[in-house]
């Protein structure tokens, strides 16, 4: 929920890395982004969530809330 500035060249950015977007919201561009392996990030048995978020909070500026659960928890 809110509203990310940086929406417009963080899509940009998932374009050129090969993700495609339907719609023109904040939240497909959030879930793209949380979705892919940051550089330098070993995954190799299971995502590394707390690189992907912190990846997606350095990438995005705004005004913002999200609620993640993962295998470990909320």
């Amino acid at each position: 929920n809110g509203t990310i500035t940086t929406c417009k060249s963080m899509r940009q950015d998932l374009m050129k890395r090969g993700y495609g977007l339907f719609k023109d919201g904040d939240i497909e561009v959030i879930g793209q982004f949380l979705a892919f392996n940051p550089e330098n990030c070993d995954e190799s048995e299971k995502p590394n969530w707390v690189a992907r978020i912190s990846s997606f909070m350095h990438a995005s500026d705004g005004s913002y809330s999200l609620v993640i659960m993962t295998e470990e928890g909320i």
